[in-house]
């Protein structure tokens, strides 16, 4: 067991490991969606896929490029940064 400035090594790698409830990069989509998918093409990561009512954000790819808030026509896409 290493102790690094009082903490010990694998409570430090535990805390690195954490992922927070929402993904620093994540965007929500809300009920003003018109499903139009004009976001679709602005992710480099794909990050939203296609689904029946609203996109679908798969959190753990988003890198928060962030355009898919900007070219959103009714504003539906909302940057949840924490």
């Amino acid at each position: 067991m290493t102790v690094i400035d009082g903490a010990v090594a694998s409570d430090i790698a535990t805390l690195l490991h954490h992922r927070p409830s929402v993904a620093a990069g994540t965007v929500r989509i809300t009920d003003a969606c018109t499903a139009c998918g004009a976001c679709l093409a602005t992710c480099p990561e794909r990050a939203l896929r296609r689904a029946p009512r609203k996109p679908l954000v798969i959190d753990d790819l988003c890198t928060a490029w962030w355009d898919c808030v900007g070219i959103c026509p009714t504003g539906a896409i909302l940057d949840v940064r924490t």
